[in-house]
């Protein structure tokens, strides 16, 4: 994470981690990044192996949530029991009030791969995001 803040993207590691029990631990917390942007972060982690700073861990069910004041610009998701049963990306057009979206099945996302596509998509955006007024 601290590359994407020393990076100026993600304003603030606001990322929460804190163990539930069983060899469970759960990521949660909301990224600001620039361009008003959010990202909504949710993780349940499975402990492999060794305890403590040395613990192996493996992700069991994640969401990573990327939104503006508008509506939501993409959102990953693991898979869902009854539905959409793969590794899948919601993409919306958020600035034409798009609600509904597309569903595409993925590759297992890191948590880092979906910033920097955030990152990209903030600057192929920026115009659409900061539009100047006419003179």
């Amino acid at each position: 994470m601290g590359r994407f803040v020393d990076g100026g993207f993600v304003l603030e590691d606001t990322l929460n981690m804190y163990p539930v029990g069983a060899g469970l631990i759960v990521i949660q917390g909301s990224l600001p990044c620039l361009g008003d942007i959010r990202l909504d972060v949710g993780k349940l982690l499975s402990v492999v192996s060794g305890e403590g700073s040395n613990s192996m861990v493996q992700t069991i069910e994640y969401s990573y949530n990327a939104s503006i004041h508008t509506g939501n610009i993409f959102r990953y998701d693991s898979p869902h029991p009854d539905h959409n049963k793969f590794h899948h990306v919601h993409r919306f057009n958020v600035f034409d009030n798009d609600h509904i979206g597309n569903v595409d099945p993925c590759d297992w996302p890191h948590l880092g791969d979906v910033i920097d596509e955030l990152q990209q998509w903030y600057y192929e955006n920026y115009n659409r995001l900061y539009p100047t007024e006419p003179l």
